[in-house]
């Protein structure tokens, strides 16, 4: 229903009709790009379930790739999920959506800029990769540019195995000095074994 609904910065929920082609290559790309065919018969299944007349959920065309949109934006409030559970989109799937897509949009721009992530955004693109919440087809959605965010996501990794190896020489340097600084002298070790120092006799005290 994501895939289906937008939400803008006045937090004013929209339908988004998208095509069945463009829904099954989304969803391939969340399910491991799984196969159109694969996830084809359980799509096709739930289109059939929310578009049934008693539920009315979802409007399907006609053709072989029939366009999908909501019945009605009132469903998107009503829907828990979408609109939290306050249903003023404070929270929810469209309220983490528009939080992603706006990182994706700062990522985009970064790219364009040439500059490198630091270690917590990094981290962030890292995750959200790994967890297919950002893919190659969803970031058509927003600016696209899929390649120049790999590049930068591959640049920023680089920088940060650099500032690693940089600081993990630094205080190899600093440990070694301090043990040059601590470390007592050999020669007055020697020095005092061969002439340790006698106590005082007790005529002298």
């Amino acid at each position: 229903m994501k895939a289906l609904t937008d939400l803008d910065e006045r937090n004013r929920a929209t339908r988004r009709p998208q095509k069945r082609s463009e829904l099954l290559a989304l969803i391939s790309e969340r399910n491991d790009h799984r196969t159109c065919v694969t996830v084809a018969a359980p799509l096709d299944r739930v289109l059939a379930s929310l578009r049934a007349e008693e539920t009315s959920f979802l409007q399907v065309g006609d053709g072989d790739d029939p366009g999908v949109d909501i019945g009605h934006e009132a469903l998107i409030r009503s829907w828990i999920r979408l609109s939290g559970p306050r249903r003023d989109f404070s929270s929810g799937w469209l309220r983490e959506e528009r939080i992603d897509g706006e990182r994706w949009r700062d990522y985009v721009r970064r790219a364009a800029e040439g500059t490198v992530l630091g270690s917590h955004e990094l981290r962030t693109l890292s995750d959200r990769v790994s967890r297919r919440a950002f893919g190659e087809i969803w970031s058509r959605r927003y600016g696209d540019q899929w390649a120049d965010v790999e590049a930068l996501k591959e640049r920023s990794e680089i920088k940060q195995r650099q500032r690693f190896s940089f600081r993990s020489t630094v205080a190899g340097l600093l440990a070694v000095l301090v043990a040059l600084v601590l470390w007592p002298d050999p020669l007055s070790i020697g020095r005092a074994c061969k002439h340790p120092s006698k106590p005082p006799s007790p005529t002298a005290q």
